[in-house]
C-alpha cells in the first residue's frame, strides 16, 4: 500500500479531517512538511478542503528569509495562500532567559494559532512523523515519566493534528525524492549537542542493531500506552465531571477532600495532574516529586489549612474540607482605581464599567461615579447582614481561596463598603443619582500545545 493510501486511511481512522474543513498547514520547507503539503494537495478535491500554508521564520540561521521565500513559492505553485511569520527567537530567548528550543516552539505555535483564528480554520496540521515520536518517547523516558508522558504525541490534540505520525522520516524522504519535490535541509538537525539529534543519530541506530523493526516495535508500544492513557483519562474525567466544581467565573476549581480521598491512589495522582494542566492553561504536568508531595499531604490528612505549589503558577490549597486548585497568575496584584467607563483586565478577571441592567449581584452592581474598586487588602471591616465582620473572614465564608483574598475586588464609596465580588451588596450599599453599571467577566488563558 502506497503512502497516499495509508495517509487517507490514517486521517479517516483518527477523524483528523472532514469534508469541507479549512486547514492550516505548518510548513518549514523540510522533507516532512513538503511531503505533507503534497499529500494534502492530492486529497484536496476529494475532501473539498481549503488549505492555507503557514511558515514561521525563527531568525536563528543566516538566510532563513530565503527558506521563507522558498516555502511561499512552493505553496503558491500548489495554489495555496501562504502566511509568513517572523520573530527573532534568539533575542526573545535572551530576554526571557529561556532555552532557544522552548522559545522557538512557543513563538511558532503562537503564530500558527493566530493564523488559525484569522482564517477561522478547523485545525493546524503539523508534520511530526514516527521518528519524532520515537525520539520524544526516548527523551522523556530518560528524563523520567509515566503513561501520560509516554504518549508523547497524539494524532489529534486540541487544534493540532498530526497526519504523518505513522510514517518514518525515511519513508517521507523517499516520497519527496521519487516525486521530485524540492526541500530545504536544516543544518541544526545534525548538531549532536542537541539531545534530540543525539538520540536520532547515535542512540536510535544502536536500538536498530538489536531490532531492525525498532520503529514498528515502538509504534506497538505507543499504541498500547495510548489505550492505557485513554482508559485512565476516562476514569479521571468521570471523577472530575461529578466531583470537581468551577469556582467564581472559572477562576479556580474546587473539590471536597473526602471525595478525592476515596480514589484509588494512582487515579488520585492522575487526577491531580489533570487539574494542574487545566488550571495552568495547558502547560506540562508537574514532575513526579511534586505530585508525590501533594498526594502524601492529602493522604496523611495533614491539617485543614495548607498550600502546595506545583509549578507554572499553580497552587493546591486546602481550606477545611475543600481543596482549591488555582493559578496565581489568574488575578494580578493590582491597585485601586476610580470607577469610570471602560474595561480593565486584572489577569483572568475583566472589569467592565458602562451602561446596562444589573441582574446577578455577585458579578455586577450599580456603582456611584465617584466610587472606587479596591483590593480587599485595603478593606479591614465590612458590614454584612447587620454584623461588622473582618473582610478576610467573609471571603473565606463565601469560598474565596486564600491566595486571592488580598487581591479580591471590593467596591467602596466615601469609606463605605458597598459591594464585594462573589458576595454581593453589603449593608452600607446605597444608590447614587449618578451611577454606572459594573460587570465582572472571566477570561480563559491561551492554551499552548
Amino acid at each position: 500500500m502506497d503512502i497516499l493510501e495509508r495517509f487517507k486511511i490514517f486521517i479517516k481512522n483518527e477523524d483528523l479531517v472532514r469534508p469541507g474543513d479549512r486547514l492550516i498547514l505548518a510548513v518549514s520547507g523540510g522533507p516532512d512538511s513538503m511531503a505533507m503539503m503534497d499529500l494534502f494537495s492530492s486529497i484536496r478535491n476529494e475532501y473539498n478542503l481549503e488549505l492555507i500554508v503557514a511558515h514561521f521564520d525563527h531568525m536563528i540561521r543566516p538566510r532563513s528569509d530565503e527558506e521563507a521565500s522558498f516555502v511561499r513559492d512552493k505553496a503558491e505553485a500548489y495554489g495555496f495562500q501562504c502566511m509568513i511569520g517572523r520573530e527573532n527567537v534568539p533575542e526573545y530567548a535572551k530576554t526571557t532567559k529561556s532555552s532557544l528550543e522552548e522559545c522557538a516552539r512557543y513563538l511558532r505555535y503562537k503564530f500558527l494559532e493566530r493564523v488559525r483564528k484569522e482564517f477561522k480554520a478547523t485545525s493546524i496540521s503539523v508534520a511530526h512523523n514516527m521518528d519524532d515520536l520515537v525520539e520524544t518517547m526516548i527523551y522523556r523516558l530518560v528524563k523520567g515519566c509515566g503513561p501520560f508522558g509516554m504518549v508523547a504525541m497524539l494524532p489529534k490534540a486540541g487544534n493540532i493534528i498530526r497526519p504523518l505520525l505513522p510514517f518514518t522520516a525515511e519513508e517521507l524522504r523517499n516520497y519527496v525524492t521519487i516525486k521530485g519535490i524540492e526541500y530545504v535541509v536544516d543544518p541544526s538537525n545534525f548538531d549532536r549537542r542537541i539531545p534530540r539529534n543525539l538520540i536520532r543519530h547515535e542512540i536510535v541506530p544502536k536500538f536498530r542493531d538489536i531490532n531492525r523493526n525498532f520503529h514498528g516495535a515502538i509504534w506497538r508500544f505507543y499504541s498500547l500506552m495510548r489505550e492505557c492513557r485513554e482508559h485512565i483519562d476516562a476514569m479521571v474525567a468521570q471523577f472530575c465531571n461529578t466531583s470537581v466544581e468551577n469556582g467564581f467565573l472559572n477562576l479556580w476549581k474546587v473539590v471536597r477532600i473526602d471525595a478525592i480521598e476515596l480514589l484509588d491512589d494512582f487515579i488520585m495522582k492522575e487526577t491531580l495532574r489533570r487539574l494542574h494542566v487545566e488550571v495552568s492553561g495547558g502547560n506540562y504536568p508537574p514532575d513526579y516529586e511534586r505530585i508525590e508531595k501533594l498526594y502524601r499531604k492529602i493522604k496523611e490528612n495533614g491539617g485543614t489549612s495548607w498550600k502546595i505549589q506545583t509549578g507554572s503558577g499553580v497552587v493546591f490549597e486546602r481550606s477545611g474540607t475543600r481543596l482549591f486548585v488555582l493559578n496565581e497568575k489568574a488575578l494580578d496584584d493590582w491597585k485601586g482605581w476610580k470607577i469610570s467607563a471602560g474595561c480593565r483586565r486584572m489577569g483572568k478577571l475583566q472589569v467592565c464599567v458602562g451602561q446596562g441592567i444589573v441582574s446577578d449581584e455577585k458579578i455586577s452592581v450599580y456603582a456611584p461615579e465617584d466610587s472606587f474598586l479596591v483590593p480587599a487588602r485595603d478593606v479591614r471591616k465590612v458590614k454584612l447582614r447587620g454584623v461588622e465582620r473582618n473582610t478576610r473572614d467573609v471571603l473565606r465564608e463565601y469560598g474565596i481561596p486564600a491566595s486571592f483574598r488580598r487581591k479580591w475586588p471590593v467596591l467602596i464609596w466615601h469609606e463605605r463598603v458597598l459591594w464585594i465580588a462573589g458576595v454581593g451588596k453589603c449593608d452600607e450599599y446605597m444608590k447614587s443619582a449618578e451611577q454606572l453599571s459594573l460587570f465582572l467577566r472571566g477570561e480563559d488563558f491561551e492554551t499552548e500545545v
